[in-house]
């Protein structure tokens, strides 16, 4: 029992971390009127991130899988969303797996590794939300 506390208060500190890197968890803020005079500057560009740091987010994911304690009892609407989140990630797996026989192009096997990163973070979420129940 000590040992999941622990590994529960691990992941903890990990997951805000998680979390704040999800824009689907940030509310939406007001937006401040503009001042009248010369036209504001363009936005800046966004700097998609490259495949390696993908595969190093899916990683960092992979850790706070395996540091959550394993599974005993769980609902079973749980236990299906798990599920469906465990097979698609086989899926996306199955197709980077393909990716150089497929003559896949860079943008498309970053759309796949995106596709992982998100996966496995929706995973990671609800599998905390699981262990925090469990307590």
């Amino acid at each position: 029992l000590g040992a999941a506390i622990g590994v529960t208060v691990m992941v903890a500190g990990l997951l805000p971390r998680a979390l704040r890197d999800d824009p689907a968890t940030h509310a939406p803020q007001a937006v401040a009127a503009r001042p009248s005079g010369p036209p504001a500057a363009p936005p800046a560009t966004v700097v998609e991130p490259s495949v390696a740091e993908r595969v190093a987010q899916s990683r960092e994911l992979e850790w706070m899988l395996q540091a959550l304690p394993p599974r005993r009892i769980e609902r079973v609407s749980t236990a299906a969303t798990i599920d469906v989140l465990e097979q698609r990630i086989q899926w996306v797996d199955y197709q980077l797996s393909l990716a150089p026989e497929a003559g896949l192009s860079a943008e498309q096997e970053a759309r796949l590794w995106d596709e992982r990163v998100h996966l496995l973070d929706s995973l990671v979420k609800v599998r905390y939300a699981q262990t925090r129940r469990a307590f």
